[in-house]
């Protein structure tokens, strides 16, 4: 497989071991993800919805017996791992890919609450406590602004290249002296982990920024997403 964002530039190459060609392929299983010749995420978004959609008729059946609550608790255990698996790197792909695994977080939760397809989609998350998967994607990627920032020493070479804060470039105590440095690079690039987890720092308020404990940050930004539904 050949990387390339611009697929019409490819070279076609042709690789022999031991006098057997190496056949080209457009796609591959890697570590749980499915990464495509063009970086993009779909067929790997469309996995995961493939996975939803087989297990959505399980809660038709389980809330004929289940309590809401547990309910609720089994939708975590089952899910969040499914889609919460490397959604900092496919979380940043096309809009249109989250809108499709979004789809399937409404029906299910609707499911669960016992709701008809009309209900307000800002009222079940709201009832669940259960973020959408786009505020999902910001969390677990302000997640990993918020380690390096606070605790890097812990985490691979690759973010050692991280920008530095604005008061480590300058001595004056300003409203954005917590924020990371941007380049034109940092948006020209934003579709790496870095580069999306310093622009959403950035925009991020002060007051979170400060807190230094990992759970009480998490904590204080998921029910700040909450509140935007209300």
């Amino acid at each position: 497989m050949i990387f390339s964002q611009r697929i019409s530039k490819i070279p076609k190459l042709n690789i022999k071991i031991s006098n057997t060609t190496i056949q080209e392929t457009e796609t591959t299983k890697f570590l749980g993800l499915h990464i495509t010749n063009d970086l993009k995420w779909d067929i790997h978004c469309k996995q995961i919805s493939k996975q939803l959609g087989k297990l959505t008729p399980l809660f038709y059946k389980l809330r004929k017996y289940v309590k809401t609550r547990k309910l609720i608790n089994i939708f975590k255990t089952i899910f969040f791992p499914i889609y919460n698996y490397g959604i900092e790197i496919y979380g940043n792909g096309p809009k249109k890919n989250l809108e499709m695994l979004q789809k399937y977080q409404n029906r299910i939760l609707k499911i669960i609450l016992r709701k008809n397809i009309t209900t307000n989609t800002n009222f079940i998350h709201l009832e669940t406590k259960i973020l959408r998967i786009t505020d999902n994607y910001k969390l677990r990627t302000m997640l990993i602004a918020h380690k390096i920032m606070n605790n890097s020493e812990h985490l691979p070479y690759y973010y050692k290249n991280f920008p530095n804060t604005n008061d480590e470039s300058h001595k004056y105590n300003t409203r954005a002296a917590n924020n990371l440095q941007i380049t034109a690079n940092t948006y020209n690039h934003k579709n790496r982990i870095i580069d999306a987890a310093t622009i959403l720092w950035n925009n991020e308020n002060n007051t979170f920024k400060a807190l230094n404990h990992r759970s009480q940050f998490k904590a204080t930004l998921q029910n700040n997403y909450l509140n935007t539904y209300q």
